[in-house]
């Protein structure tokens, strides 16, 4: 008899947590399910007009107006997550508001924990204070030939080129040294040497392409040959001979300073670059137009 009671205690138990660990599995998967559903048109319609709402406390009607038009055209939103719309409706957002800081409280709002369409996203890492640019130097200097020697800066953050801890990176010039500054040697077909005043190494791609920029001896290399595509104002595409691909920056982290990329030309801004003329005269590129160094 006690061992059948003792049988029936166990079996109890067994039901029971067996209930309790299904009840687990299905809260866990329903706010999985949840959190990855697919929207349908109503739900789409119901968080585009509560956006809409939202929006117009943060941007000037006018923007307002061309921002509600874009989403409004809008025909790729159904069946997608709340987190793909969000992306995709904040590209929206930026391509007709232009001010940093208005983007930046416009994701807030909608990914933030207190907002009422939050998505779980990563927080950003802190940002650095952008270093002011050089005063550049309107025409080459005069008096004996000197070799000129210039920045390059990332459009749209100010972060020049530089060599830090025996790497290329875009990152704030401090100091305003010779570890940010760069002459352009003649290196045929309209090619040229990038190379650090400091270091006397080169801007060089991968032998093979991998993605990655290397400071190192050119030793003659198509892959530390560089070709400046203007783009007016002194700003360029550079590319290289070897592989045809672009200088650029981790589209991903474009308001924070890193590595530089070696990437395919996908005619984005994080492949642009500012070249400023600091001093000298001597080996200027013909493609740098002096008398708009100073000009926006």
């Amino acid at each position: 008899m006690r061992f059948l009671s003792n049988y029936r205690e166990n079996w109890t138990k067994l039901v029971i947590a067996s209930f309790l660990l299904c009840l687990v599995f299905s809260i866990g998967a329903l706010a999985q399910a949840n959190s990855n559903k697919p929207l349908d048109d109503d739900a789409v319609s119901t968080l585009v007009d509560e956006l809409k709402d939202g929006l117009s406390n943060l941007v000037e009607e006018p923007q307002l107006a061309a921002i509600t038009k874009k989403w409004d055209a809008r025909e790729d939103l159904v069946g997608k997550t709340k987190a793909a719309i969000l992306k995709l409706l904040f590209a929206d957002v930026k391509s007709v508001v232009k001010d940093k800081e208005t983007q930046d409280n416009v994701w807030s709002l909608w990914t933030k924990s207190g907002g009422k369409n939050a998505v779980t996203e990563p927080e950003p890492a802190p940002k650095p204070t952008p270093a002011p640019k050089p005063t550049p130097v309107p025409k080459p200097a005069s008096g004996p030939a000197e070799t000129a020697y210039f920045i390059i800066v990332s459009v749209g953050t100010d972060y020049p080129l530089i060599v830090k801890d025996g790497d290329i990176k875009r990152w704030p010039d401090d100091d305003a040294n010779s570890n940010s500054r760069w002459e352009f040697k003649p290196a045929g077909d309209g090619y040229y040497y990038i190379i650090n005043t400091k270091f006397k190494l080169a801007v060089v791609a991968g032998d093979v392409f991998d993605g990655n920029i290397y400071l190192q001896d050119p030793k003659g290399r198509d892959n530390a040959k560089w070709k400046l595509i203007p783009l007016g104002f002194n700003k360029f595409r550079i590319i290289d001979k070897k592989h045809g691909k672009v200088l650029a920056y981790d589209a991903g982290h474009a308001e924070y300073f890193g590595e530089v990329q070696h990437a395919d030309r996908v005619g984005i801004p994080y492949e642009i670059w500012e070249i400023v003329l600091l001093g000298g005269n001597k080996d200027i590129p013909k493609e740098i137009e002096i008398d708009k160094i100073d000009q926006e």
